[in-house]
């Protein structure tokens, strides 16, 4: 049992990590998109810059808490 345990867990982490991932390349891309609006003098930017926001701030508490329980932190 302890060893199907440990490789849920396993499995767990490397799919939190791919959160990560996943959460900080839309982050890119939204700020690219972003960009882009701003540098062809179109407005409605922000919407785009608050979900990159959401994006970053989302991967770093999966970040957070993945390295926390690496550390035994509960």
């Amino acid at each position: 049992i302890r060893s199907l345990l440990s490789e849920q867990d396993e499995k767990l982490e490397h799919a939190l990590w791919a959160a990560v991932r996943s959460l900080e390349e839309r982050r890119r891309t939204l700020e690219t998109l972003a960009d882009r609006e701003d540098s062809r003098g179109n407005m409605p930017t922000a919407s785009y810059r608050e979900r990159a926001t959401e994006s970053k701030d989302s991967a770093n508490r999966i970040r957070e808490m993945l390295v926390a329980y690496s550390q035994g932190i509960p």
